[in-house]
């Protein structure tokens, strides 16, 4: 007669619990990193790991630019996982691009001067961001808001154009040099020599 001891069995067929989740808004944009913040428990064999997975394939609590959604995982030691969606969040990093355009794109005179009253015109594109909220221009070190052509009269100008995104991220140009003179010049005192015949 042999007795035979079994066990100890551990057993744990239920899986993790996530909860507390917290993060950013999910209805507005974000120009800083945002981090999402849950607790994950398991009562029986304890948590094996627990881990936030963007649908960029980064695992990081932080949120990724752009409007993305996440997978929290959470797994305790006997293997058994739970998994939770979050998101979208909404974050914009990036500044607009701003670009300056003149026409004639090139100056139409001599030694880089136009001699024709030449225009420009600024333009802005915040991507996949939060979109343009403002576009503005600086002549000569006054800014103004962009609404339009913008003639330029003639004279040297300094000329440059900034954007502003709707998470307040600010865009910039860097200045350029405008010459303009659609004058001739002026031919004065003519004089003349009396002469006898």
């Amino acid at each position: 007669h042999q007795d035979r001891t079994f066990g100890p069995y551990l057993l744990d067929t239920v899986s993790p619990s996530i909860s507390n989740v917290g993060g950013p808004s999910t209805s507005q944009w974000y120009g800083t990193p945002q981090t999402v913040t849950w607790n994950a428990t398991d009562a029986t064999s304890g948590i094996a790991s627990s881990t936030l997975q963007w649908d960029t394939s980064a695992v990081t609590p932080v949120t990724p630019e752009g409007i993305h959604s996440g997978t929290i995982t959470a797994t305790d030691n006997a293997g058994n996982a739970k998994t939770q969606a979050v998101g979208p969040y909404w974050v914009d990093l990036t500044p607009p691009a701003v670009a300056v355009a003149l026409s004639p794109t090139q100056p139409d005179g001599d030694n880089g001067w136009y001699k024709t009253t030449p225009s420009a015109s600024v333009t802005a594109d915040d991507g996949a961001g939060s979109g343009v909220a403002g576009i503005f221009y600086t002549l000569d070190g006054s800014e103004f808001p962009y609404t339009g052509a913008i003639g330029i009269s003639d004279g040297t100008h300094s000329l440059s154009g900034r954007a502003v995104d709707l998470v307040g991220h600010s865009g910039l140009t860097l200045p350029i040099p405008v010459n303009v003179d659609t004058a001739p010049p002026v031919i004065e005192d003519i004089a003349t020599d009396a002469q006898s015949y």
